[in-house]
């Protein structure tokens, strides 16, 4: 929920607070759908931020195998050489969208100069994202998700 607004509010524009509720609305009902009970989930898209908030501050997180494993799928996507200049410049948006200790404590690499990059890319990926083929925006896992769904919709 978190990243996927800053996401959008970074690449693609300002949400007012109306709209990133409405968003964790439906985020609530996409949890549900995945098994979190309603009743376990923050009600509110503000008590979500405090939540969001306690859980990168307490000790309650921990870099685990699976995470790595995300990381590396996400940070190395099989796709073609040509390809890794995007996969950079994904990579760089990806990281630095990251909370700060996050970051520390996977070992990615961060620094001003990153940073300031970060802040450039800000323009060139709001440009470029919108017009990539599906292939170069989307992961894998995505994109077989994607492909579920639709056989799911046409069956019935």
């Amino acid at each position: 929920v978190h990243v996927g607004l800053d996401v959008y509010k970074r690449y693609v524009g300002p949400l007012t607070i109306a709209e990133q509720q409405a968003y964790y609305d439906e985020q609530m009902l996409a949890a549900e759908k995945f098994g979190v009970p309603r009743e376990k989930q923050p009600a509110t898209f503000a008590e979500f931020n405090d939540y969001f908030a306690e859980m990168l501050a307490g000790d309650d997180t921990a870099v685990t195998a699976a995470l790595l494993d995300v990381v590396d799928a996400t940070l190395h996507p099989p796709l073609p050489r040509i390809a890794r200049p995007l996969v950079e410049a994904l990579n760089l948006a990806t990281i630095g969208l990251l909370p700060a200790t996050l970051r520390a404590e996977l070992n990615l690499p961060w620094g001003p100069n990153r940073r300031r990059m970060f802040d450039a890319s800000r323009v060139v990926l709001s440009r470029a994202l919108p017009v990539l083929p599906r292939l170069f925006r989307e992961l894998p896992p995505a994109r077989s998700a994607d492909r579920r769904v639709r056989a799911i919709s046409t069956a019935v």
